[in-house]
């Protein structure tokens, strides 16, 4: 992980810039930003953060000015869009690489949560332990649904979880969410078999067939990463399609611009993710552009 954005925000503490302008700088919030003089609150989009001036050095990471995030509302979730979700991810994105995070009272969150959760997003990733969606999207509780399952595949308890989170919870975004040097996408390559793991994997298999790259068999396997890494990508495409295929309820809310469905992948060698925003589905144009595809 770079530690640039943490050098840069030292450089920023002994010149004691004012926290608005570092805050600006290192942030990446564009959308609705509004700085009140003397209150020390900024106000990005419905959310409200309360700082102090400065930043503080927390761990291995900075703490950007003392600011507190606070818990997404049914207010706050209403009126995210599936885009304005999208750029949530990215931003917090770009402050885990930058090893840059909100300071947030989590004792203060779960507090806040007892009675209800207002997720604006929910995103779909592999169990390994370098991917922690709350993590390198800096979120907090009541932030996202994370549903993880190893490989990022597809099955009916998937979709009937996602279902819950779009359609019941009333989350904005759904996320497929891959990773470089995925083991579960490796066993694969190799034809792992073991136990009920053997099941799991074969849900990968279509990725691996699909994977015209490289036809010498040799290479086909794990030993070769540029294989692995193409698999993976397949299967995260696969993935959103097999989201939309085969969910009534998420292909209409798609339709009906209610929700967006984004695959994308994290790169454990950098933390940065990047989202196919190609293949994205926004729109029931999208649908339709998926369904000839």
């Amino acid at each position: 992980m770079s530690m640039h954005g943490s050098s840069k925000c030292h450089a920023h503490l002994n010149r004691n810039v004012d926290v608005k302008l570092h805050f600006r700088r290192h942030c990446s919030w564009k959308t609705g930003a509004r700085y009140q003089s003397g209150a020390n609150t900024r106000k990005l989009g419905d959310r409200t953060w309360e700082a102090a001036k400065g930043a503080e050095p927390r761990g291995l990471g900075i703490t950007i000015g003392r600011s507190i995030m606070k818990t997404h509302s049914k207010e706050t979730q209403a009126s995210t869009t599936p885009r304005r979700a999208l750029e949530f991810l990215r931003e917090g994105n770009q402050r885990f690489v930058k090893n840059l995070r909100m300071h947030r009272e989590l004792l203060q969150q779960a507090n806040e949560t007892r009675e209800g959760q207002w997720p604006f997003a929910t995103i779909l990733s592999c169990i390994d332990s370098r991917t922690s969606a709350e993590l390198i999207f800096d979120q907090g509780l009541g932030d996202i649904f994370s549903i993880r399952i190893a490989g990022t595949v597809i099955n009916t308890d998937i979709l009937g979880s996602m279902e819950f989170a779009c359609k019941v919870a009333g989350s904005k975004l759904l996320v497929v969410l891959g990773h470089t040097s995925c083991g579960a996408v490796k066993g694969a390559c190799d034809h792992v078999e073991m136990g009920n793991l053997t099941e799991l994997l074969a849900k990968l298999q279509p990725a691996v067939y699909q994977e015209r790259t490289f036809l010498d068999p040799d290479e086909r396997a794990s030993k070769n990463r540029e294989f692995v890494e193409n698999v993976a990508r397949i299967n995260v495409h696969r993935s959103v399609r097999a989201a939309v295929e085969r969910s009534f309820i998420l292909e209409h809310m798609v339709i009906a611009e209610e929700i967006g469905v984004v695959g994308a992948m994290h790169d454990l060698n950098t933390g940065l993710v990047e989202f196919y925003e190609e293949a994205a589905l926004f729109t029931g144009e999208d649908v339709e552009r998926l369904r000839k595809a």
